[in-house]
């Protein structure tokens, strides 16, 4: 019975501990129920994200503000000052990004996830002592920060400009530009990404996003200087300035044209070059171009030609003539001669002293073109020795007065009147009269051809001139080297000593085997051809003709042998004897 009742004690202390039990539990469901619903559809008190208090926050205000917090944390404002441009960037543009959606989701689960978490959560809420700080994620694309600091790079960085200076034409005018050195500008991009990696770390939570522009000076490298610098450029600007003062003007000492240079031109033959191995204050100089200076002058007679001295017969007397020096132009010199004027830095030599134009306005940019005296071949003092006195020998052959062969003889005269013969010369009479052509001024006349017959050809009866200065040349004495006579013979010539003539054919030549200079003078009037050979007696002339031998009978005229000769006694005593045969054919 005792036992019975034991157990029925226990079991009633049971069963009012399990009530017990059931109303705490029953009262704590309460509690939270009730807690709960003080904040439903807001955040709970206390909780914040990135430092904002958003107790009370629906969920759309939650989203708007943490957005909008993001945003400001993306705006902000980073500037990079150089030292002539600044750049601004925002954190969004370095590639800051911030996961607002995930702070929102934080801040709103908070009481809302788990019985016990919600409960103490909720209790904590109401009593006021929650404090919940919930990170506004955030990460900087690296990729895209790196692509930023590039841009940024390459906006900053600039070549090192070297210092220089051109010519710049406008039709007549020229003017100089001048550019300024400046130093190349290279941006350290490791240092610059990290820079604004640990500014961006600076300004992230728990400082508040600010409206305020951070400054950031641009780190650069050192700077790399121009090779080409302001020494050298202030060196060199006055020389170019004084080329484009005034023309300059090169004149001619022997008579061809001056060589008078625009500005405009002076920058066609002077420029400026560099030399960055040259010393400081020389790596800019003025220079000149002897090819430009001389395409300019192509068209200017600049070189003149000297001229022989001569001997030609006045009154009857000879005289000197020509033998006047020519002048080649030293182009190279000359251009070096216009650098000199041009720029300024002109010495005695260089400026002339008289012969300026007095239209000049300034004559210190004038000078005398370079050049070499060309002497001529034969000078005035060697034709002078050579001892042209007198006339030592001459010889005429008849003319008959209206004969057309006339003219071409009077053409002929023309021609070979003036031949002067050096000694040891020869002279070759086809060479020296040319070819007999109409449009030369021969006409028609009769000619012995090869067959013996007598034709009609422009230029025909030159041979008389051939005839006439051969027997000139035999009794001066000198060496007559080729000569042919006819095949027919005419009264008019001596017998065998006489020649014909044929262009490209017969030939006569002379040789002046005499010490002496000849000038042979020769002239046809209506009665008669006449050359005359002046010089220094040389030589005594002897000669003989033989009878005519072997006689052939013609009905027009007779064929014969003949057979002449000449002995040449020379100033020493000696003498040589030359002796020819010659046959004439019959005519019938």
């Amino acid at each position: 019975m005792t036992q019975l009742k034991s157990w029925i004690g226990e079991r009633r202390w049971l069963v009012g501990s399990g009530a017990a039990a059931v109303v705490v539990l029953a009262a704590l469901v309460v509690a939270v129920v009730l807690v709960t619903r003080l904040h439903t559809g807001e955040v709970l008190p206390g909780v914040h994200v990135d430092g904002i208090a958003l107790g009370g926050a629906d969920h759309d205000e939650l989203a708007d503000i943490v957005t909008e917090r993001a945003e400001d944390r993306a705006s902000q404002r980073i500037e990079i000052v150089g030292e002539d441009d600044t750049i601004t960037v925002t954190h969004a543009e370095l590639g800051e990004s911030h996961d607002a959606a995930t702070a929102i989701d934080r801040a709103w689960r908070q009481g809302r996830q788990g019985f016990v978490a919600r409960l103490t959560t909720n209790v904590r809420a109401w009593r006021g002592n929650l404090d919940v700080q919930i990170a506004l994620p955030q990460r900087v694309d690296t990729d895209q920060l790196d692509d930023r600091v590039q841009r940024i790079a390459e906006a900053f960085d600039r070549d090192e400009q070297e210092a220089d200076i051109a010519f710049v034409v406008d039709g007549d005018d020229v003017e100089l530009e001048v550019t300024e050195p400046e130093p190349g500008v290279t941006v350290l991009t490791d240092t610059l990404r990290d820079d604004l990696l640990d500014l961006i770390d600076e300004r992230a939570a728990p400082n508040e996003p600010t409206d305020d522009t951070a400054t950031l000076d641009v780190p650069l490298a050192t700077p790399t200087e121009p090779a080409i610098t302001t020494a050298d450029l202030q060196a060199v600007v006055p020389l170019a300035q004084e080329v484009i003062n005034g023309p300059v003007i090169l004149r001619h000492p022997a008579g061809g044209d001056h060589i008078e240079l625009s500005p405009v031109e002076l920058t066609e033959v002077l420029r400026i070059d560099r030399d960055e191995d040259a010393t400081e204050g020389e790596r800019l100089q003025v220079v000149g171009d002897a090819d430009h200076l001389e395409e300019l002058v192509a068209d200017l007679d600049l070189t003149v030609d000297p001229v022989e001295a001569t001997v030609t017969l006045v009154d009857d007397q000879p005289r000197i003539e020509g033998g006047t020096r020519g002048f080649e132009p030293d182009l190279d010199a000359a251009t070096d001669r216009v650098l000199a004027l041009a720029t300024g830095i002109a010495d005695d030599d260089d400026v002339l002293d008289d012969d300026v134009p007095d239209d000049v306005e300034r004559p210190e940019r004038v000078g005398e073109l370079p050049g070499a005296s060309v002497e001529p071949d034969l000078s005035r003092q060697e034709v002078k020795e050579l001892g042209i006195e007198e006339v030592v020998s001459s010889y005429s052959t008849p003319l008959t007065p209206g004969q057309p062969r006339n003219e071409n003889l009077a053409l002929a005269a023309q021609l070979l009147d003036g031949a002067l013969l050096l000694p040891g010369e020869r002279l070759s009479l086809n060479e020296r009269l040319g070819p007999r052509t109409a449009d030369r001024g021969f006409i028609e006349n009769g000619y012995i051809d090869e067959d013996g017959e007598l034709v009609s050809v422009v230029g025909g009866g030159v041979s008389q001139m051939a005839t006439t200065l051969m027997n000139a040349a035999w009794f001066a004495g000198i060496e007559v080297i080729q000569f042919q006579p006819h095949s027919l013979y005419f009264e008019r010539y001596p017998e065998g000593r006489e020649a014909t003539l044929a262009w490209d054919a017969i030939d006569l030549v002379i040789e002046n085997d005499s010490p002496h200079g000849i000038l042979i003078a020769s002239a046809a009037t209506e009665g008669q051809l006449e050359v005359s050979l002046w010089s220094t007696p040389w030589a005594e002339v002897t000669t003989e003709t033989s009878d005519r031998l072997d006689v052939e009978e013609g009905d027009e005229r007779d064929g014969f042998l003949v057979i002449f000769s000449r002995t040449i006694t020379y100033p020493d005593g000696s003498s040589r004897t030359e002796e020819y045969t010659h046959r004439y054919d019959p005519e019938d």
